[in-house]
């Protein structure tokens, strides 16, 4: 809730006091009941209506009040009679009040800055209470309620109770003395009716405080998670990928007599697969091409065609520095085409595809900590040719970005080598921090 000063069309009003009434026979100084109730309860200021009771404000300049200050609660009971639940929406947030009896009803005079809030808590009091009058937002939809405009209600107001001064002298700080206002008996039926709103604010005290509680662990939590890795997290670079494929390709025993390998092809930098294509010669021939060569290949043999593959990498075993870790800093997949872009073309490649990948959606919680799904990742895939002999220029492509290799084919005749490759940008999720997403600017 806010400070204790409403500003409406530029004028100050106090809100947020402390409110008592007496009875007509008890009175004494105004003055010296406010300096009484102040022992007790705290605050410096006081403003007093007379009538048939005797109304007394208490405020309290650590709250913004000042001498000099019109109590708005007091412009509502000249203006409204009976039993009444009103609520304004204000730039400061929803000015709240209730009245009954000539009196203003204790603990619920009070501005919101949260309007949601505000709506339950004067939904709950509006059922709680019969009333004579309701006053509410049309877009609350309040059975039986109306609008008014704050505005005009107090451009009606004629006379206006002011705070005042509870002591000229530092008496009022005090706090000897047992309490002697002496408080008005009212009748059975108003302290039944006090008494149980009294209640329904204790216990709405106790949920909100709960909620609050429960909202700021779910947050805590959220901010605390854990996100799944991304896809390129123990992936080996794509310059490491491309040198491992090149190795790969070097140690292949291409020559076995009666067989002629069509393609050779390198899955990520992880293995090589050789296909050969039988000429003349039997399947035994690989036994006497193979001895010897370690680490031996797996080979599958279907009819007319035999495949050899070598596994290069094994993403688990490596060495932490030789492969992507999960909160490595990626880049914009815009900035990442047209750097990229201009280094294939440097090469002297001018056709080649480009494709964008979205990720899929992983279980987090959002920065509310309600469970929720969101998209971490996304790629953008190059698939090109390009001559061995741009090879240096080839393994520098895609420096200063998170890339991987995903495939690399050398031709039959060892000239050129299609590559398709992936470089990868971290998504971030709005009020929560992501390994690998640079945090944007002012943020915590």
């Amino acid at each position: 809730m806010a400070s204790g000063v409403l500003v409406v069309e530029k004028k100050s009003y106090a809100i947020d006091l402390v409110w008592r009434v007496t009875e007509e026979e008890a009175r004494g100084s105004a003055r010296d009941l406010a300096r009484q109730e102040a022992k007790e309860i705290g605050g410096d200021l006081y403003a007093v209506r007379e009538g048939e009771t005797l109304i007394l404000a208490i405020g309290d300049t650590r709250k913004g009040h000042k001498a000099g200050m019109p109590v708005l609660a007091f412009i509502f009971l000249e203006q409204f009679v009976g039993s009444n639940l009103m609520a304004f929406r204000t730039d400061q947030g929803v000015y709240m009040l209730g009245t009954r009896d000539d009196m203003v009803i204790s603990g619920i005079e009070s501005l919101y800055t949260d309007e949601v809030e505000a709506r339950s808590v004067f939904r709950e009091f509006s059922q709680r209470s019969s009333w004579n009058r309701i006053v509410a937002p049309k877009d609350w939809n309040i059975p039986e309620s109306e609008e008014l405009d704050l505005a005009d209600v107090l451009s009606d107001a004629t006379i206006v109770p002011k705070l005042r001064t509870i002591a000229r002298t530092k008496e009022y700080l005090l706090l000897a003395g047992a309490l002697t206002a002496v408080v008005a008996a009212m009748g059975v039926w108003w302290w039944i009716e006090q008494e149980r709103l009294e209640e329904f604010l204790r216990e709405q005290n106790l949920r909100v405080f709960a909620e609050q509680a429960a909202r700021e662990e779910r947050m805590r939590n959220a901010r605390r998670q854990t996100f799944p890795p991304p896809s390129w997290a123990g992936q080996m670079s794509f310059a490491g990928s491309v040198m491992m494929c090149l190795e790969g390709f070097r140690s292949i025993p291409l020559n076995v007599p009666g067989w002629d390998p069509s393609t050779m092809d390198c899955i990520g930098g992880h293995s090589v697969r050789v296909t050969y294509n039988r000429q003349s010669a039997s399947v035994t021939m690989f036994d006497a091409a193979l001895a010897g060569v370690t680490p031996r290949p797996r080979m599958t043999w279907q009819g007319n065609q035999v495949v050899l593959e070598w596994t290069l990498f094994d993403p688990s075993r490596a060495a932490s520095s030789s492969v992507w870790p999960a909160d490595a800093q990626t880049t914009r997949l815009s900035e990442a085409r047209q750097q990229i872009s201009r280094r294939i073309e440097d090469m002297g490649v001018f056709f080649y595809q480009t494709a964008e990948q979205r990720g899929n959606a992983v279980p987090i919680l959002s920065p509310n900590g309600e469970p929720t799904n969101a998209v971490l990742e996304q790629g953008l895939t190059f698939t090109f040719s390009v001559s061995i002999q741009n090879l240096p220029m080839l393994i520098r492509l895609m420096d200063g970005h998170v890339a991987t290799l995903k495939s690399m084919n050398l031709d039959s005749s060892g000239s050129s080598l299609r590559v398709e490759a992936m470089v990868h940008e971290r998504l971030g999720v709005p009020g929560l921090s992501v390994p690998g997403v640079p945090r944007a600017a002012g943020q915590s």
